[in-house]
């Protein structure tokens, strides 16, 4: 099949999200005059992250709400006094690069794609067993098995 658009899924298929994650909460953090501890800061920031992103997968919280409701908890959690939309922001600013779908999560990046109505590639170099209802149009565990599949 020919394909016009790819739409690439950056965090931990392309890119090293969680390098850049920990980059742009740092720097975030500075940024609005926080004693940054990477140990403490950066597990509260990935605990409310990860319960804010199964939320969004569980239909619990609309995407327009994602990126300020994980702010807005972290604020609250170590009891800072900022703005979260300001916090948000920052926090995007530090982000180093611009995302694209290609897909390694099955609930969320796989699981949008298929309810948009778009092939779906499932990058799986771990070869993670599938134990949902969730059936990707592709699944690669090579990142070179992409090419074969764009020139069919």
């Amino acid at each position: 099949m020919n394909y016009e658009v790819i739409i690439f899924d950056a965090d931990e298929t392309l890119f090293d999200f969680k390098k850049s994650e920990k980059y742009a909460l740092k720097n975030t953090m500075i940024e609005f005059g926080i004693d940054y501890d990477e140990n403490y800061h950066l597990k509260v920031y990935k605990d409310i992250n990860s319960v804010v992103w199964k939320e969004f997968e569980n239909g619990l919280i609309i995407q327009s709400n994602l990126n300020i409701e994980r702010f807005k908890r972290l604020i609250k959690s170590l009891n800072f006094n900022f703005d979260e939309e300001k916090f948000a922001k920052a926090y995007i600013k530090h982000l180093s690069y611009a995302s694209f779908l290609y897909n390694d999560s099955l609930t969320s990046d796989i699981q949008g794609g298929l309810n948009s109505g778009i092939d779906t590639c499932w990058f799986n170099p771990n070869n993670i067993i599938n134990n949902t209802s969730i059936n990707p149009t592709y699944k690669i565990t090579n990142l070179m098995d992409l090419k074969n599949i764009l020139e069919k």
